[in-house]
């Protein structure tokens, strides 16, 4: 039973990717209940989003991404 709920932190595009999937639900449903019920589950992933954009990061945290060099 305790592998039902994966506990791993997301990572930001993950609660982004989450946060757009429910607004297009809610802008496509016609179901007004639902509509609410995924509003408020939006408004806590935005509540997670903005929590993991406000914690400290080191410079370990930062990826740079190399462009491939010209031939």
């Amino acid at each position: 039973m305790s592998d039902l709920y994966d506990n791993t932190q997301l990572e930001l595009e993950e609660i982004v990717d989450q946060c757009r999937a429910l607004a297009y639900a809610i802008v496509t449903l016609d179901n007004a209940q639902a509509k609410d019920l995924l509003g408020f589950i939006l408004c806590e992933r935005l509540e997670v989003l903005n929590l993991a954009l406000e914690l400290p990061f080191t410079d370990d945290d930062i990826v740079v991404e190399e462009e491939p060099m010209a031939a």
